[in-house]
């Protein structure tokens, strides 16, 4: 109910229309779950790390990308669960794993009233909680837009969700369930 509470707000009041739209998402997704019969704990547990930027531009695109990572889990992989604690798992026997992500890179060229956005990503995979690195990723992505502040800003965001979205649901997600059930 909390987090409900927490989306809601955030849908209704947060000052960024890309922020409202993710939350909405969110919200409908944490609905649907919270509607569903309680079905046993997922056997996976995924430690989201707090996600890094080497391009130096702004905090927001480190928060999308924990949030991009955090909501395709949650779809994709719903068997594999970010919500509980470390302890939890523990608890739980659950197979734990860690990744993180940096972005590496972010360009703007701008021509005339459009411009072109391209964004790398390098993330890596490791046990939880030992943290020992057993995939490293790379991604990237191009982005055509309108060359307004406005337009570049939203075009950063969805170069760099794009490419967080396809490293988790291509890459990660198979890499993690085959390592899950292996002895």
């Amino acid at each position: 109910a909390r987090v409900l509470d927490a989306l809601k707000r955030v849908m209704t009041a947060d000052q960024d229309k890309f922020v409202r739209r993710q939350a909405r998402r969110a919200y409908t997704v944490v609905k649907a779950l919270n509607s569903e019969p309680r079905k046993r704990p997922g056997r996976v547990f995924v430690d989201l790390g707090v996600m890094g930027d080497k391009t130096g531009h702004n905090e927001p695109l480190r928060k999308l990308m924990r949030t991009t990572a955090a909501n395709t889990l949650t779809q994709q992989a719903p068997s594999m669960t970010h919500g509980v604690t470390p302890s939890t798992a523990k608890l739980r026997r659950m197979k734990a794993f860690h990744i993180d992500a940096t972005l590496t890179e972010l360009t703007v060229n701008k021509s005339g009233s459009s411009a072109q956005i391209g964004c790398k990503v390098s993330m890596l995979m490791a046990t939880f909680p030992k943290k020992s690195m057993f995939g490293f990723l790379s991604g990237g992505a191009m982005v055509k837009t309108g060359s307004s502040s406005q337009d570049v800003r939203s075009g950063k965001k969805d170069c760099v969700a794009a490419v967080i979205n396809d490293l988790v649901t291509r890459r990660v997600i198979p890499t993690l369930k085959k390592r899950a059930v292996a002895p």
